[in-house]
């Protein structure tokens, strides 16, 4: 089945974006929170008058951006993959670009991994001791370096069940496959329980820029040093 509703709907989960930053300027009379990094770029490339929010015409600015960024994307997605030219794609498609860009990440993800640990594997066994992720910790930046302290001891009290202090293998796979679906309903910007490519090309993007400079998934201390 061939169906267009799903582009639309992206488009409109874009422009949250810029809906969200007028929200939190709104409900903050006290003054401007901190903010998180896509909406820093927002600011910075919209606020022309500086003031450190976004009026009404720097809001509108904005959406007209994101609009012809997601029209930019959705020309260039089809012309890649909608082999036959009729403007939509049909089911096999949708599967052949999804398999190509699942596959690309994956190495990415891969590349980035074998890099990190090549940089921190002192020993040169082939993965990283605890002393070896010690190390890498502590050479980031204090602010990185607590923001993944927190996100490891929030995951030892979700998923350490034997109570030792680090994750095995059977919990970290436990880990896995419950942020694979919080990752799975945060991109399902539509709702319809799915993720379609330009859903899953914006969660990548963002995650790219999150974790630039961290390591395919930040040094992760206590984690046990199978991996």
């Amino acid at each position: 089945m061939k169906t267009r509703i799903a582009w639309m709907l992206v488009g409109s989960a874009a422009l949250l974006l810029v809906a969200g930053l007028a929200r939190a300027q709104a409900q903050d009379p006290a003054g401007p929170r901190p903010l998180g990094p896509m909406h820093a770029r927002v600011l910075e490339k919209f606020d022309t008058d500086g003031d450190g929010q976004l009026n009404d015409a720097e809001r509108a600015a904005a959406r007209e951006a994101l609009k012809q960024r997601i029209a930019e994307e959705k020309q260039k997605f089809l012309e890649k993959w909608d082999k036959d030219g009729d403007g939509v794609l049909s089911d096999a498609e949708k599967a052949a670009a999804k398999e190509a860009f699942e596959g690309r990440i994956h190495q990415q993800f891969q590349d980035r991994r074998q890099e990190f640990i090549k940089k921190w594997d002192t020993d040169g066994d082939g993965k990283l001791s605890e002393e070896e992720r010690k190390a890498a910790l502590d050479s980031l930046p204090e602010d990185k370096r607590q923001e993944i302290l927190a996100r490891h001891q929030k995951a030892l009290e979700e998923f350490d069940t034997d109570g030792d202090g680090k994750l095995n293998d059977q919990e970290r796979a436990a880990a896995r496959d419950a942020i694979r679906e919080r990752i799975k309903d945060r991109l399902d910007r539509n709702d319809d329980g799915k993720v379609g490519p330009i859903e899953r090309r914006m969660g990548v993007r963002q995650w790219q820029r999150r974790h630039s400079g961290e390591g395919p998934s930040g040094p992760r201390p206590g984690a046990g040093s199978s991996e």
